[in-house]
């Protein structure tokens, strides 16, 4: 009986993988696909440019279960399809997962539609103006923290695997920095924030929408989730690098110097100090915050394709890329300005080297490794 079900599943398996073939679409070159687990086990981990160069094709396509990945490995192929036809190419897949879970509120998760499209506008609109001197807690609400333990307790709550903040607790109300915000509009007593400003341009705050209050409610999270981690690391990265080549460290507080003479920056020197603009460049290049396009492949050189790849492209582009950069820009050159950093020292108590500078892929962002500094 087993030996006939076992006939009766290879039959099935086989006559699956024949129609498959026959109606498949037409496909970029890639690696030969096996019956039933397809290139399950045939994708390495960093192999991507080398399969465009094996198969001759800036474009190589792999087949998972229930999929098939087209994986683009140059600027021209990733402007072509994910800028030029970008409401063709660029969107994501439907989850079955992110929809019960909510998680489809984030806007890189979105699919491309109205709703994506309303939560960019507003986002764009709103973030277009330079405020990388505050926190994105008061960018997003206008609420500034009242202490510098919050972030622990926070952390704290959040390292409660499997189940993000807002689902720890129902007493724990993730919506209410809105509620924050929208009664200070109504009693006068608001700070200048995203969150204010898009209140301000309706008539009557009581006449909103469910639709519109959730929609905005949606952008404020992204704005604050988009922000804070990601700058954090790129943050902790720059540290990690000064460490590690304490030559640019010295050659970049020089650059500096000849520009501030000795005063503090602010944002009146921004663009002036070309070293940093360099630097910040470099940092973004050799580690990317969530490395979801094509790396690039070799050093930062002047004809490689433009350091703004890492934003993202098209409709998908980060709209808070020129805020986070002034952000970046500010916090290196405080750093440099005020401190001289050194004596790394590993986890393990071994002080750093460049073979520590690995990174880990955490979910879609990448975690830097633990160390500390003087």
């Amino acid at each position: 009986m087993l030996t006939i079900a076992f006939l009766v599943a290879a039959v099935l398996v086989v006559s699956y993988s024949f129609l498959s073939s026959r109606r498949r679409r037409v496909l970029p070159p890639g690696p030969r696909p096996w019956p039933l687990v397809v290139n399950l086990f045939t994708i390495p981990k960093e192999v991507y440019a080398n399969w465009s160069r094996k198969y001759g094709s800036a474009l190589v396509s792999v087949q998972t279960l229930g999929a098939t990945m087209i994986i683009l490995n140059t600027a021209e192929a990733i402007q072509d399809l994910l800028v030029k036809r970008a409401a063709q190419y660029s969107d994501r897949p439907k989850s079955v997962v992110l929809s019960a879970t909510d998680d489809d509120a984030r806007m890189i998760f979105q699919q491309y539609g109205d709703k994506f499209k309303l939560n960019s506008l507003i986002t764009r609109r709103r973030l277009n103006y330079s405020a990388a001197s505050d926190n994105f807690l008061s960018i997003a609400y206008g609420i500034r923290p009242k202490s510098l333990y919050w972030e622990c307790d926070f952390r704290r709550l959040n390292s409660c695997r499997g189940s993000p903040v807002p689902q720890v607790s129902s007493h724990l109300d993730y919506r209410l920095p809105f509620e924050y915000v929208k009664n200070k509009m109504l009693n006068g007593t608001a700070e200048s924030s995203v969150c204010s400003r898009y209140l301000a341009s309706f008539e009557d705050i009581h006449s909103l929408n469910d639709k519109v209050v959730e929609n905005m409610r949606n952008v404020l999270g992204n704005v604050y989730l988009g922000g804070v981690d990601s700058t954090t690391g790129r943050n902790l990265t720059f540290l990690l690098a000064m460490l590690l080549y304490p030559e640019v460290q010295n050659k970049v507080q020089v650059a500096i110097d000849s520009v501030l003479q000795g005063r503090l920056p602010d944002f009146n020197d921004y663009g002036k100090i070309p070293y940093i603009e360099a630097l910040i460049n470099e940092i973004l290049r050799w580690r990317q915050s969530a490395p979801l396009i094509a790396p690039p492949d070799g050093e930062l050189n002047p004809n490689a394709p433009p350091v703004d790849l890492v934003w993202g492209l098209g409709m998908r582009i980060c709209p808070g890329n020129v805020m986070a950069r002034e952000f970046l820009w500010i916090m290196f050159t405080l750093f440099l300005t005020t401190f001289e950093m050194c004596d790394g020292v590993g986890a393990d108590g071994r002080a750093l080297n460049r073979n520590d500078a690995e990174y880990v892929l955490n979910d879609i962002v990448t975690r830097h490794p633990v160390f500390n500094c003087t």
